[in-house]
């Protein structure tokens, strides 16, 4: 019994049982890794494929096709050819018992060899297997960066989503911009529309929307990106093997009739080496010239009778094959310049990570060659002031500046970690590890600049895929962005008064407006009391309220001119008297008409809204003298103060708003103030930065970075967003504001 019959628990005579034995369900051949996640010998046979083998349903309704293996070798020499595979397996669990049991690897070693190493996927056409599941579940290949989450996953319980082949991990991709993933998109629209909440949205398809608007975002898988300096801590975990597919010119024989060709050539050689012999033998007189004429003319009768002159011979023919080759990995290199040997580092030789290339790749957008570097030096080499920067196209070739950088200096995120201040969670656990004594300060502060390259990266995949939840920002560019956002708070503030509402509600905020400017002698007012016009409890109209304030026979028409031509700001100004209003219903609230004292309540916080409006105060009330100084929101009667004028326009302005035509209107005049659009007016440029959409990709990125893949579901992307989403905003791929 040899080590790797050992390993499985198993001897020859077994594995060869298994090779031999047959069950009833082609499923039943298949390893247990390789299988389809959900498979059972109980599906049912729904069809064949074009080639004729057989397909099947789970009882979750996923299809998948059984076909021969390609690889034909026998088991024996499967388990030759993974030898090295499984022995590294086993002597990695050795040195980390945090990686999977005993058992765990013997198994896995097992279904492996009797699949290939090479493709564990070899005789199903699945999208996701057991083995995904597995190799997700242990952490294998994870290294050091893995070794303190591996024990996390051990369950077994919900690793990866329940629909195969799909991701909830790392840097985030618009799932829209790739035709693959546009039945999720489709059934999250459906789902969006129908009143899904955004967790049965995720749950169901593993997509979000930042700020629940723009792209659907889907997260790749980043647990395997490296840079040059955590490599050399995770050796073992290495990119997946790639191919390319390259001509060769191949000579091959083809067997003529009779003699085989080297048989020929044998019998020839040989009759030569006897008619040397034979000259040898006359030159020494051994033999006449009749004696050697007489043999040789036997030799070659000889050697006719052995070979047909009339046989063809061996023929060879030329033709070209296409010959898939290995790729040789590239080293991680950590940055060049330049004027340094081989010009300037690509992304492809700065960073390791397969699925951020496939997909890209996929979308028909090549990033391989975008100059990148991470770790190579300090931000103020490059003349930055960053620990990382991403720029929206390529600097000058013979400019010593990459495309994408993280700087040495993103390590000093490190101190602040170890100081209690984090920038994320994931860095203070990093902290944690290295005071707790598993894990470097070098490596910490390694993984420090490679989270800042992811953070540049999703920056560049915004850029390129041209996002529309935005791409990053220049914080030298808040002031505009500033001004931007107030033209746009004008501009919805002028909506909401000259368009969005029915006319009546458009003219009673034109009346409203010239209550609050316009002074009108009193004598002209019907109501000359401090109560003014109307009765408590009854609601007037339009024309009702006008002609008790200008005089009989005046209309809204006679009164309001430039009525539906409201600017922004004298909309804000109108809102000082809104305020008093909402003041006066949060009071009311107390007193419900069912209420005994509502009447009475009610005469007395009109009361006392006219008088906060108004800035007046009763003789005797602290302030008296003084009040017509504070919270005047209606303009004196020209040429002298005039407390009667100004309370008889507010208690117009009760009236008009006690209506009810400005309800709706006042409404959306305070989400439009309240919006994050009118609180980023008044951020520093700090804050613009920061609530940018692509800021807070990339941030949020960082933040989820080496969390498990059963975590990364449990806790959806915008649960750990470090910003109210009402105050983010988005740049589109020029800098420029996506409405």
């Amino acid at each position: 019994m040899g080590v790797l019959d050992f390993i499985f628990g198993n001897d020859e005579d077994d594995l060869e049982a298994i090779e031999e034995k047959k069950e009833p369900h082609p499923i039943e051949s298949v390893p247990f890794f390789s299988r389809p996640i959900g498979a059972s010998k109980m599906d049912r046979q729904v069809g064949m494929d074009e080639a004729g083998n057989p397909v099947f349903q789970t009882l979750s309704g996923t299809r998948y096709t059984v076909r021969v293996n390609p690889d034909q070798r026998t088991i024996r020499q499967k388990v030759v050819d993974a030898a090295p595979v499984v022995a590294e397996a086993v002597t990695d669990y050795v040195k980390d018992p945090k990686l999977p049991t005993m058992q765990q690897v013997g198994q896995f070693a097992k279904d492996t060899v009797t699949g290939t190493v090479e493709d564990i996927e070899n005789m199903m056409t699945g999208k996701g297997t057991m083995g995904d599941v597995f190799l997700t579940a242990t952490g294998m290949g994870l290294g050091a960066k893995g070794a303190d989450i591996t024990s996390k996953a051990l369950t077994g319980k919900g690793i990866i989503p329940d629909e195969p082949g799909t991701s909830y991990v790392g840097l985030f991709l618009p799932a829209n911009k790739n035709p693959k993933y546009e039945s999720k998109v489709d059934r999250a629209n459906f789902l969006k529309q129908q009143g899904a909440t955004r967790g049965e949205i995720w749950k169901e398809t593993g997509l979000w929307q930042l700020a629940e608007r723009g792209d659907w975002l889907t997260e790749l898988d980043d647990s395997k990106a490296e840079i040059a300096l955590t490599k050399v801590f995770n050796p073992n975990n290495k990119p997946k093997k790639k191919f390319k597919e390259v001509e060769q010119t191949v000579t091959q024989t083809i067997r003529g009739k009779g003699l085989p060709q080297s048989e020929r050539i044998s019998l020839r050689i040989n009759a030569k080496k006897q008619m040397m012999e034979l000259q040898a033998l006359l030159k020494a007189k051994a033999l006449t010239p009749e004696e050697v004429a007489a043999r040789a003319r036997q030799i070659q009768d000889d050697l006719n009778a052995k070979i047909n002159p009339d046989d063809i011979g061996d023929q060879t023919e030329t033709f070209t094959v296409t010959k898939k080759v290995e790729i040789p990995t590239k080293p991680l290199v950590k940055g060049r310049g330049p004027t340094m040997k081989g010009g300037k580092s690509t992304l492809d030789e700065v960073l390791q990570h397969d699925d951020f290339f496939d997909e890209m790749s996929e979308m028909g957008i090549d990033v391989t060659k975008t100059t990148a570097e991470a770790g190579r030096r300090k931000d103020t080499s490059a003349g930055e002031s960053a620990a990382g920067i991403q720029y929206r196209s390529e600097p000058y070739s013979d400019v010593d500046k990459n495309r994408v950088s993280s700087f040495t200096n993103a390590a000093n995120w490190f101190n602040a970690a170890m100081r209690g201040e984090p920038r994320n969670a994931r860095d203070g656990e990093l902290a944690e590890l290295v005071k707790a004594g598993k894990m470097t300060e070098e490596e910490a502060r390694a993984e420090m600049i490679l989270s800042t390259m992811l953070h540049e990266v999703q920056h560049l995949i915004d850029a390129e895929v041209r996002s529309n939840s935005g791409t990053g920002f220049n914080w030298r560019s808040s002031k505009e962005m500033r001004n931007r956002f107030s033209r746009e708070h004008e501009k919805q503030l002028q909506f909401i008064a000259n368009t969005k509402h029915n006319e009546d509600s458009r003219r009673a905020l034109a009346l409203l407006h010239e209550l609050q400017k316009t002074p009108v002698d009193p004598v002209e007012i019907t109501g000359d009391s401090v109560m003014g016009i109307g009765e408590m409890g009854v609601k007037y109209s339009l024309d009702d309220i006008t002609r008790d304030i200008y005089g009989s026979g005046q209309t809204p028409d006679n009164v309001l001119t430039g009525w539906n031509s409201f600017k922004g700001f004298e909309v804000l100004e109108l809102g000082k008297i809104f305020d008093e209003w909402k003041f006066y219903k949060t009071v009311m609230e107390q007193f419900p008409p069912e209420n005994p004292s509502h009447y009475a309540a009610k005469r007395d916080a009109k009361f006392d809204f006219i008088k906060r409006v108004t800035g007046t105060k009763e003789s005797g009330e602290p302030g008296y003298g003084y009040a017509n100084k504070i919270n005047n929101h209606f303009v004196h009667k020209q040429g002298t103060q005039n407390t009667a004028n100004k309370r008889a326009r507010a208690n117009a302005a009760f009236h008009l708003l006690d209506a009810g035509y400005l309800d709706n209107l006042i409404d959306d005049f305070y989400e439009q103030i309240n919006s994050g659009l009118a609180q980023n007016i008044k951020a520093n440029n700090k804050q613009i930065y920061n609530r940018e959409g692509g800021e807070t990709k990339s941030r949020l990125v960082q933040a989820r970075r080496d969390m498990t893949a059963e975590e990364r579901k449990a806790v959806p992307p915008y649960e750990m967003l470090d910003i109210d989403e009402e105050l983010i905003w988005f740049a589109d791929e020029n800098g420029n504001w996506i409405k």
